[in-house]
């Protein structure tokens, strides 16, 4: 609660029901409580300044006899202006002459003293006085400023500018900082990459994207920014830029920013030469949900839209973490999205935004668990549940209750492949009298690289390699461009997914042997040979089946199904290097 709303509470200029009203309208935004009660008309801002200063026994001061664009110019900190409504004045002997309108909001001296490396002098200022002389500031600053575009992020130099700039409405023409920052965004958002790391050592910076599954360096700015950028980053995201002891993670909407709808995940962690942080970029509006855009097979696409089309039951979406799962589970909500369907989703994060489907935040530190929002869920009504993932005994007991009663459930587990995901649950805790009738359908999935079509090579196999994989036996295929082109990223081009779709009646032929490694054969989802043998790793005969069709079609290289899937056993073989153009 607001330490000033209670101060003014306490002194009989808000009521109970006043207090409680605008406490429940504050949410969590730093300067809400002067701006509610501004809107709320009960004070004017004048009042509140002068109820401050003689409460806290602080000095106030009018905005307009004080110039103050040369020190907000040389301090650069106009974020922190936007967050605390604050605006520095002055700078002597160390001390920074500070107004704010409401000094009791936390974390308000550490940031700016963080942010400055000065003491800090706090002054009271009328409310509505700071919000002008800011907005004049930056107006009259902008038209003598102006940061030329630049076209490459690689020439792109970060400064010591003096040029403001802000957390939630930034303009193209804002500091280098933030300019950086937006067009490394849009840079990665052009290279569809998933992630953003942000690395500081001891004598480097470094900055790398996850572009088609794999860490690709894109960026070395000096080291010397990487406090900068990392308190940008964490105001943009609302968190505390005064702690970097403690992990912290976060989420921004840039909207119309940068003329791109997406939206960025931010994690922070300290490490030994400062805070690492990573950005996840979902990009959520040019995904094609449907089940007809996942890359499955004729038999595939007939088994899934069988699965999803039940009235109840369990549908298991498995594989590691970056596979795809989600994409697959919101492409089946997609498909069964209509006004005859209660659909809701318990998620951690929400990850994609459905029109028509109710989602559920995880929220862990409020008691808002998987398990807890499921039954609450459960009292809603529901035709169809998505839950992201059973991670616990509770969660997967109450899920599996919910499939054998009258509801279609979605969910994830992380498992190698489809029949493992039995032993999963054994091991939580179910028995496999209560698993096998409930469920419809396991996925299992991974995602290759996809070759380039303009580059790609030609590479003839070793005999040895033909001979233990017969639906190679002509012996040639593809294998990247080691030099690229214009097109791709080192000889690939975008990604697609591998499926092995197992039915009841395959997970019933293994739950007499549920923690054997033993692959099964899987005929419904795709004929297996004879002479395909399991590669041992926990990877079923299927996968790999999957795989190296699309080696013998030529779409990705034999070497990308090693590095997804694992080295079979005792596979020392590796591709003659005679290559030519297609």
């Amino acid at each position: 609660m607001s330490i000033l709303l209670r101060l003014l509470h306490s002194e009989h200029h808000l009521t109970q029901e006043q207090l409680t009203l605008m406490t429940e309208q504050c949410g969590h935004h730093a300067t809400a409580p002067l701006r509610v009660l501004l809107d709320a008309q009960l004070m004017t801002a004048r009042q509140i300044a002068d109820f401050i200063a003689q409460h806290l026994k602080l000095r106030q001061i009018d905005i307009h006899t004080y110039t103050y664009a040369e020190t907000c110019q040389q301090l650069d900190v106009s974020d922190l202006m936007h967050l605390y409504l604050a605006l520095p004045l002055s700078i002597q002997h160390e001390w920074l002459t500070l107004a704010v309108g409401d000094p009791t909001i936390p974390h308000l001296r550490e940031d700016f003293q963080f942010a400055t490396g000065l003491n800090i002098d706090v002054v009271v200022a009328d409310a509505e006085q700071l919000q002008e002389a800011i907005t004049h500031y930056e107006s009259s600053d902008k038209a003598g400023h102006s940061i030329p575009a630049q076209n490459r992020l690689d020439e792109y130099v970060i400064q010591e500018a003096h040029d403001d700039y802000q957390t939630t409405d930034i303009q193209p023409n804002d500091a280098p900082v933030t300019q950086f920052i937006l067009q490394l965004i849009q840079e990665a958002h052009q290279r569809h990459a998933s992630d953003i790391h942000f690395e500081p050592y001891e004598n480097t910076y470094r900055i790398r994207m996850r572009i088609n599954g794999l860490l690709l360096t894109t960026h070395t700015p000096s080291n010397k920014v990487s406090r900068r950028l990392a308190s940008r980053l964490k105001v943009l995201a609302n968190l505390n830029i005064a702690e970097r002891r403690l992990p912290q993670d976060g989420r921004i909407k840039l909207g119309a920013l940068l003329t791109i709808d997406i939206d960025l995940r931010i994690s922070t962690l300290p490490t030994q030469w400062g805070e690492k942080i990573v950005i996840r970029l979902l990009n959520s509006h040019q995904m094609e949900l449907h089940p007809d855009q996942l890359g499955f097979s004729a038999a595939q696409h007939e088994i899934f839209l069988q699965a999803i089309q039940h009235p109840q039951g369990m549908i298991l979406i498995t594989g590691p973490t970056g596979s795809g799962k989600t994409v697959t589970l919101y492409s089946a909500l997609t498909w069964l999205n209509d006004e005859s369907r209660n659909i809701s989703t318990v998620e951690d994060p929400i990850e994609i935004a459905l029109s028509g489907v109710n989602q559920i935040q995880v929220n862990e530190k409020i008691g808002m668990s998987f398990s807890h929002i499921l039954r609450a869920l459960l009292r809603q009504d529901p035709d169809t549940l998505m839950i992201g993932e059973i991670r616990d005994p509770e969660t997967a007991e109450i899920a599996f209750r919910a499939a054998q009663t009258g509801h279609l459930v979605l969910s994830t587990l992380h498992t190698n492949s489809a029949h493992e995901a039995l032993t999963r649950l054994i091991y939580m805790g179910l028995e496999t009298y209560h698993i096998l009738p409930t469920i419809r359908l396991v996925v299992a999935q991974r995602l290759l690289r996809k070759l380039c079509p303009r580059c790609k090579v030609t590479v003839q196999l070793a005999p040895e390699l033909c001979q233990r994989w017969p639906i190679l036996n002509n012996g040639q295929t593809y294998q990247p461009s080691p030099q690229g082109c214009h097109a791709c990223i080192a000889g690939y081009q975008g990604r697609f997914s591998i499926y092995e779709m197992c039915q009841p009646t395959q997970l019933s032929a293994f739950s007499d042997t549920p923690f054997s490694n033993t692959a099964f054969s899987n005929k419904a989802s795709h004929p297996v040979e004879e002479h395909m043998q399991p590669p041992g790793n926990g990877t079923t005969a299927v996968l790999w089946h999957e795989g190296l069709e699309k080696v013998r079609q030529g779409v990705t290289a034999y070497a990308e199904i090693v590095r997804v899937l694992g080295t079979p056993p005792a596979e020392t073989i590796a591709p003659h290097h005679r290559q030519r153009r297609p």
